[in-house]
């Protein structure tokens, strides 16, 4: 857990990261609101993430992992 990336909203994917970024797990999308358009959810490292897929560009994070 110490290694794991940190993401904030307004912030922007690290480009090493970007081919990991994978859709997030069904039953998450039963929780979020639909993204903005345009917008994608991805998962990476136990985070759900809305970004823009062009400019990554992150809209909202929720760390699944957080106790």
């Amino acid at each position: 857990m110490a290694n794991r990336p940190v993401f904030a909203v307004g912030g922007f994917f690290p480009y090493a990261y970007i081919p990991y970024i994978t859709p997030a797990p069904p039953a998450v999308y039963s929780y979020l609101p639909p993204p903005p358009p345009g917008y994608q959810v991805g998962y990476y490292d136990g985070y759900v993430v809305v970004y823009d897929p062009v400019t990554y560009f992150i809209a909202n994070v929720i760390d699944l992992m957080q106790q």
